[in-house]
């Protein structure tokens, strides 16, 4: 019975740890973004089939006085930033501003998406050791092998239930006509 319920504690672990892992990843850039005066950061990485887009918002920028900086200098301030930070692998970088320096109150915001060549191009080769596998792609290539445990103790504890009943006397027999 102990062995079974370290086999269950297992299986459960597996997922709960891919969770967390998914969790970890989520804001891996908010600290970065707001050491350069941007307040209200948040990020998300998305999948779009094959493409990973990396989501930064920001609710505004100041610069080192306290302006507030315009729309395009806050895209290029969280895009360098971005560039620079550990994250999972992206294909391009989605960043929202929604209060700026040249737009009123109750404007919308402004968003910019910004291939991986384009910043490549602006502020050279990323280093590969900046990039990390995504939670998504290392569920997707561990699934076979997470499921595993999960399909053998569906097969098991049935077998193992049978067994034990069966040295206990009690029989069942179940027979549909």
């Amino acid at each position: 019975m102990r062995r079974l319920l370290a086999v269950v504690f297992v299986v459960l672990l597996v997922p709960a740890v891919g969770v967390w892992a998914a969790f970890a990843a989520r804001e891996p850039v908010r600290g970065d973004i707001a050491a350069v005066g941007c307040g209200g950061a948040s990020s998300e990485h998305q999948e779009y089939g094959s493409r990973s887009i990396w989501s930064i918002s920001v609710t505004s920028c100041v610069d080192a006085s306290g302006r507030p900086l315009a729309a395009e200098e806050v895209v290029a301030t969280v895009a360098q930033v971005t560039w620079r930070a550990p994250a999972a692998t992206f294909d391009s970088v989605l960043i929202t501003v929604f209060r700026r320096a040249d737009g009123a109150r109750g404007t919308r915001p402004v968003s910019r998406e910004i291939p991986r060549h384009e910043l490549e191009a602006m502020w050279g080769a990323r280093p590969a050791e900046l990039d990390r596998v995504s939670a998504r792609d290392l569920a997707n290539r561990l699934l076979g092998w997470l499921a595993l445990p999960a399909m053998a103790v569906a097969v098991a504890l049935p077998v193992a239930l049978g067994v034990v009943a069966a040295r206990r006397g009690v029989f069942f027999l179940v027979w549909r006509s």
